[in-house]
């Protein structure tokens, strides 16, 4: 599938987001939910993936993704952000 990991995220009244002085993108989103430390249970090589992901998605633009890896970036997304971003993220992803 092909994803536009630059789209912007936008705030309800239609107003980009913002962290610090970065637009988030649903790129940039993506791989911070990425390069969060997980759990102290997960191994080396999973760890490994999920930066290789975040090197992919994280420039923006269209990036053709596997249906795991949008399944990873929904996980992960899910578990870093709350439903403002969640929600824009899902809805571009489906």
């Amino acid at each position: 599938m092909l994803v536009d990991f630059g789209t912007v995220l936008k705030n309800l009244d239609g107003v980009e987001l913002k962290d610090g002085d970065k637009t988030l993108t649903l790129g940039l989103i993506c791989a911070n939910a990425l390069l969060i430390a997980g759990t102290e249970k997960e191994e080396g090589a999973v760890k490994a993936q999920k930066y290789d992901l975040a090197l992919k998605v994280y420039k923006g633009g269209s990036v053709e993704v596997t249906t795991d890896e949008i399944s990873k970036l929904k996980s992960e997304i899910s578990k870093a952000y709350g439903p403002l971003v969640v929600g824009q993220a899902f809805r571009i992803f489906n």
